[in-house]
């Protein structure tokens, strides 16, 4: 009867468990902690605001780095 008793004390306590936000390892996880780490890394989290925020501004591209259009090269008459 103990081991029964033990065994949906355990189940309860499993049923409880909210998925991925209480996992260190997993991105939700760190989310829910604030932490940083392999799967949440702040370098890539930086680099996504960054270009997104470019984006957004709409910064007008220069001249420079615009490529020239090709024209299509016309055949020579025998």
């Amino acid at each position: 009867m103990e081991s029964v008793n033990t065994l949906l004390v355990l189940l309860a306590k499993i049923k409880n468990i909210p998925m991925g936000r209480g996992d260190k390892k997993s991105a939700k996880g760190k989310r829910t902690k604030g932490s940083y780490g392999v799967t949440r890394n702040k370098k890539s989290i930086k680099a996504q605001l960054k270009r997104t925020a470019s984006k957004k501004s709409g910064a007008p591209a220069t001249e420079a780095s615009a490529k020239p259009k090709r024209t299509a090269a016309k055949k020579k008459a025998e």
